[in-house]
């Protein structure tokens, strides 16, 4: 894999009480047949509040996994899609201080090739609501205002707003 930047965010949304563990993580724009990126809706009431925001589709990387594989597994998983075309294009590592944890993610794109069945955990059926598909501009627009919200909302705008700016900057290449 060849090397692609990494960013750094800190919480500034909830008060630091330390960090006890980083999780990596990895997360992707799915392209569809349309050029159109799925991002899937999510309503949750939790620890974090009653939230309602988009976030890519991704998870944790298993301890047997390599990247590739698991950002695979998590496709099918949480969408229902096999994935080809699958390239790396940044690393995002941030802090969730309300958890006291740091996410180590690494974002992908890739195209779908193939409709598979899904296979969500519990707190996925419950928490995704929808996947919906857009124009690149769009999903800009999503999480531009995500990212001027509170948060949660507001991290995962932040986070995911750098990542999809960096995707439109290699399309632009």
């Amino acid at each position: 894999m060849n090397e692609i930047e990494t960013v750094h965010f800190k919480d500034t949304e909830f008060p630091y009480n330390g960090h006890t563990h980083t999780r990596k993580v990895v997360r992707a724009f799915v392209f569809n047949d349309s050029n159109e990126i799925g991002i899937i809706r999510i309503e949750r009431n939790d620890n974090f509040g009653n939230c309602k925001y988009y976030e890519t589709t991704g998870g944790g990387v298993k301890q047997d996994e390599d990247n590739i594989t698991a950002i695979k597994r998590e496709i099918k998983e949480e969408m229902g899609y096999e994935v080809n075309d699958i390239k790396a294009i940044i690393r995002i590592i941030d802090e969730y201080n309300l958890i006291n944890r740091i996410n180590d993610q690494t974002y992908f794109t890739c195209k779908i090739c193939d409709k598979c069945e899904m296979h969500r955990e519990e707190y996925e059926t419950e928490w995704f609501k929808e996947i919906s598909f857009f124009p690149i501009d769009k999903v800009i627009e999503i999480y531009s205002k995500m990212s001027k919200e509170k948060g949660l909302v507001r991290l995962v705008g932040i986070r995911e707003l750098t990542a999809i700016k960096k995707v439109k900057e290699l399309l632009e290449l």
